[in-house]
């Protein structure tokens, strides 16, 4: 029960956090047209390439020693300062392109709104960082609230400038970077005393800063392509469709990704929980097994009563949204893949084994590039959300291949395939818009209550 208390606790933001990106998207979408929509999206895009290069992969080597020594403060300084010399060097190309930039982004050439990418990535640098010592500290409450407070601001502000300034794109980057800087602050507050080390004089760690770099400087690489593999989809739809398909596959991205509930929450806790057993339990590899399972029955069911009940999106979606009804049901499979890979890849990190990372994330990067060339002309964003679940099955395929093979974990292949036959079965039935997917639906809900309630009793036993 420690175990499920904790994932609990953990969760419960990102639990808030779907539940009223869920209420907050249909109603945004009635003040933002699909095409400011699909420019908002290209600028996340945007934002998450130029946090990565920012970053580094540092916020991972601070994470790996945060619990290795005592002076958090020396472990904070020696990864603060190669991050404000990578961050500053990311600001200047940000601002000496931004006449290249803001083309692509948003059809606009005077490159003013480009600014508002760079204020964003300090906001983000520092915020990944505050929340990374929480996660790190275990304070699950506190890093629940900064994601609550955060969905409700970005909900806030996006309204309130759509509604009194003006209804476009920039009320969506307006609402992302002040929710951010809103939770910043607390981020800081919540560790003040740590970050007020900063201030104070210390010799430079060069030692400690070269080993924080040596552990994350193999996952850029991984991080760059992992981007280059989240913006094939879009980047296609802005070569070869237009702002409408962007916004259209945006939102179907949104109301399919609700499940994220599941996957952020998960990984939040996963990555601290499954470090420690590996290091106190080694040999026991039972547990993996049984969360496996359980987050196929979850996921499953969940996947399945969102198709049951996909016709309330007409109801609270403008017509000029309707477009997203075929898309999200196919999306729906990414955070299920992404989260069961997290478990069967900890032989990866657990042998210290990264490069593998490289050769997972070019093979799922080519596999979604090749499907989006053929599929994203001709039919848009449901082409370009059928390229990325391809992706995601090779980006699975690979991780459970190579993480098992450093670390062996049991897994019952014959359930997980009937799993996916039934729900994939649903799903497609559902885009085709045929009657039987409720048949197929609850019988499949009840075929997985039938096969897994074994294991949803045994992480009672965690």
């Amino acid at each position: 029960m420690n175990f499920l208390k904790t994932l609990a606790k953990f969760s419960v933001g990102t639990w808030i956090q779907a539940a009223l990106g869920l209420i907050t998207t249909p109603i945004i979408a009635w003040f933002i047209t699909p095409e400011e929509f699909g420019k908002a999206s290209m600028f996340t895009l945007a934002f998450s390439l130029s946090l990565n290069i920012a970053l580094l992969a540092i916020d991972q080597g601070y994470a790996r020693f945060y619990n290795e020594s005592s002076d958090k403060g020396s472990i904070l300084r020696a990864s603060l300062l190669p991050i404000v010399f990578t961050c500053s060097l990311s600001l200047a190309l940000i601002e000496l392109g931004k006449h290249i930039i803001s083309p692509f982004l948003f059809d606009t050439p005077d490159g003013k709104d480009v600014h508002l990418l760079s204020i964003a990535l300090i906001i983000g640098v520092l915020l990944r960082i505050s929340t990374m010592t929480l996660r790190m500290q275990g304070s699950a409450s506190r890093f629940s609230f900064i994601q609550v407070i955060q969905a409700i601001f970005n909900f806030c502000f996006v309204v309130l400038y759509a509604k009194f300034v003006a209804p476009n794109f920039k009320a969506i980057l307006v609402g992302l970077i002040l929710s951010q800087f809103v939770g910043l602050v607390f981020g800081l507050a919540f560790n003040y005393k740590l970050w007020l080390t900063l201030f104070k004089r210390a010799p430079i760690n060069k030692k400690l800063i070269g080993q924080i770099l040596l552990y994350s400087l193999p996952f850029v690489p991984t991080f760059l392509l992992d981007w280059l593999f989240q913006g094939v989809d879009r980047t296609f739809l802005r070569s070869y469709s237009d702002f409408t398909q962007i916004g259209l596959y945006a939102t179907a991205s949104k109301i399919a990704f609700s499940l994220n509930v599941i996957q952020t929450g998960f990984t939040s806790f996963w990555f601290p929980y499954s470090l420690e057993r590996y290091k106190n339990h080694p040999d026991d590899t039972s547990v993996y097994k049984t969360i496996f399972n359980a987050l196929v029955f979850t996921f499953g069911t969940l996947i399945l009563l969102i198709i049951l009940f996909q016709d309330v999106v007409l109801m609270i979606l403008p017509k000029s949204y309707f477009g997203v009804l075929p898309i999200f049901p196919i999306l729906l499979f990414i955070p299920m893949l992404y989260t069961l890979s997290e478990v069967t890849v900890v032989g990866i990190n657990y042998k210290r084994k990264t490069f593998q990372h490289l050769y997972i994330i070019s093979s799922s990067l080519v596999s979604n590039g090749i499907i989006a060339f053929f599929l994203v002309k001709p039919y848009g964003a449901l082409g370009a959300a059928i390229s990325m679940l391809g992706g995601y099955i090779v980006f699975f395929c690979c991780r459970s291949y190579f993480g098992r093979k450093n670390y062996h974990i049991d897994l019952d292949i014959k359930k997980l395939v009937i799993s996916l036959g039934v729900i994939a079965l649903a799903v497609l039935l559902a885009v085709i818009s045929s009657p039987f997917f409720y048949v197929v639906g609850i019988l499949g809900i009840a075929l997985l209550v039938f096969m897994y309630k074994k294991d949803l009793l045994g992480i009672k036993k965690i």
